[in-house]
C-alpha cells in the first residue's frame, strides 16, 4: 500500500499520529505531492499544530493555486484565529474552485452564522443540502441558522435530522434543548440536554443547561446543587455570564435579599445608634429571616454568617 493511501485510511479512522507518519513518508518519496501536503496539513490541524499546517498549505498553493482543499484548510485556520474576513475569502475561493465541496459549504455556513448573517447562511446551506442530503454537519449548521432566526419548526427538523444521522452529535442534541427551552417546553428540553451531557460529560455547558431547566421549572434547590457541583467539578469553569444567569434565575425572594442586604446593613447601623431598640430588633429579625434563604439556596457558610449577624442585632436591641 502506498504511503498516501495508508495515510488516507488512518485519517478516516481518526488515527492522527499514524496518518501524520504516513503522509510524511509520502512527502519523503515525493516532496511535490499536493495530496500529501494538504492531507498532512489537515492531520496537523486536528492535532492543533496550526503553524506547520499553514506552511504546508502555502507550499501546496505555490505548486497549484487552484487546490480547493488547501484554501479550505487555510480558511479553517483563519476562522480558528478569528480572522473572519480572511476565513470567508478562503472558503469562498474553495467553493469557487470546487462548487461541490461539502466542507466548503459547512465552513462558510458556520462562518456566516458566526457573523450573524443568518439569511445568507440559510441560502447557502440549503443549496449545499441539495447536494449532500445526508451530511450531519451541514444539516446541523442549517438548523442552527434557523434557530437563530427563531424559525423553530424548520430548526427542529434539520437539527433532528442531523442527530438521526449522527446519534453521538452532542451539539445537535444541545441546540435541540435550547430550541425547546425557548419554546418553554422544558420536559423536551431536559431530554436533549441530558443526551448532550451523556455524550460529552466533560462539557460544562450541557450540565449548566440542565441546571437552568431545573430553575425555570421551579426546582431551585436542584438547580443550585447542579451549579455548585459543576463549579467544583470543572474547577471554576462557569463563566461570569453563567453565574449571573444563575443569580437571575433565583426566586424573587433571593433577588430581593441580594439587593436589600447592603441597604439593610447600613440602615440597621444607623437605627442602632440613633433609633429605637425595637427598630434594631426588627431589622435583626429580618436578617434572621433572610438567612434561611442563603442557607437553603446559596451558601451554608454565608447563611450562618447572616443568621449570626441577625441574632446579634436582635440581642443588642433587646439589651438596649
Amino acid at each position: 500500500m502506498r504511503y498516501s493511501e495508508k495515510g488516507d485510511k488512518k485519517f478516516a479512522e481518526q488515527k492522527w499520529k499514524e496518518a501524520e507518519a504516513a503522509y510524511r513518508y509520502a512527502l519523503d518519496e515525493d516532496p511535490l505531492s499536493i495530496h500529501a501536503l494538504v492531507q498532512l496539513a489537515r492531520t496537523l490541524y486536528q492535532q492543533e499544530n496550526y503553524d506547520e499546517a499553514k506552511s504546508l498549505c502555502r507550499r501546496a498553493l505555490d505548486i497549484d493555486e487552484t487546490k480547493a482543499d488547501a484554501h479550505l484548510v487555510l480558511g479553517h485556520l483563519a476562522f480558528k484565529s478569528q480572522d473572519l474576513r480572511a476565513a470567508e475569502s478562503r472558503f469562498r475561493r474553495a467553493l469557487e474552485l470546487d462548487p461541490k465541496n461539502e466542507m466548503a459549504y459547512i465552513g462558510l455556513g458556520a462562518l456566516l452564522i458566526e457573523r450573524q448573517m443568518y439569511r445568507e447562511a440559510v441560502e447557502l446551506l440549503l443549496k449545499g443540502s441539495e447536494l449532500y442530503t445526508q451530511s450531519p454537519k451541514l444539516l446541523y449548521n442549517l438548523g442552527l441558522a434557523f434557530l437563530r432566526l427563531q424559525e423553530y419548526e424548520k430548526a427542529s427538523y434539520y437539527l433532528k435530522h442531523a442527530l438521526d444521522l449522527c446519534p453521538d452529535f452532542a451539539d445537535a442534541a444541545c441546540n435541540l434543548g435550547v430550541l425547546f427551552s425557548k419554546q418553554k417546553k422544558y420536559a423536551e428540553a431536559r431530554l436533549y440536554f441530558e443526551k448532550a451531557s451523556e455524550l460529552d460529560p466533560e462539557c460544562p455547558d450541557y450540565s449548566f443547561a440542565l441546571g437552568v431547566i431545573d430553575a425555570k421549572e421551579g426546582h431551585i434547590r436542584s438547580a443550585r446543587r447542579c451549579f455548585r457541583k459543576l463549579s467544583k467539578k470543572s474547577d471554576g469553569t462557569l463563566s461570569d455570564k453563567q453565574r449571573g444567569q444563575a443569580f437571575l434565575l433565583a426566586p424573587p425572594l433571593g433577588r430581593a435579599a441580594y439587593l436589600i442586604f447592603p441597604a439593610v446593613f447600613v440602615w440597621s447601623l444607623v437605627t442602632g445608634v440613633y433609633g429605637s431598640p425595637l427598630v434594631f430588633v426588627g431589622f435583626g429579625s429580618l436578617f434572621v429571616w433572610l438567612s434561611f434563604y442563603w442557607f437553603w439556596y446559596q451558601s451554608k457558610f454565608v447563611g450562618a454568617l447572616v443568621l449570626g449577624f441577625g441574632l446579634f442585632m436582635m440581642l443588642s436591641g433587646t439589651i438596649a
